[in-house]
């Protein structure tokens, strides 16, 4: 399986954004505020997983697949490991 951080930066190239700002999209995109990683780590306020509506969530999946990463849910396993575990 490809590196994660990969992934980062190709979000972070297509939404011309930050690598720390793309891990916080695929965050929201991923646990939907199920994890307390985010209470722990960020600002709980700026956490609000309804910012990610039905079109962003067909654009990022559309990003992991181009990044090359088949498995969608063996990536958000991936991806949640990453970031809410740390």
């Amino acid at each position: 399986m490809k590196e994660i951080g990969k992934l980062y930066d190709y979000v972070a190239g297509k939404e011309n954004i930050s690598r720390e700002d793309a891990k916080k999209l695929l965050h929201l995109y991923v646990c939907r505020g199920k994890c307390s990683w985010y209470k722990h780590t960020r600002n709980p306020e700026e956490f609000n997983p309804s910012s990610i509506g039905q079109e962003k969530s067909e654009k990022i999946k559309q990003y992991i697949k181009e990044a090359g990463f088949e498995d969608l849910e063996e990536t958000k396993r991936l991806i949640h490991k990453d970031i809410c575990y740390k």
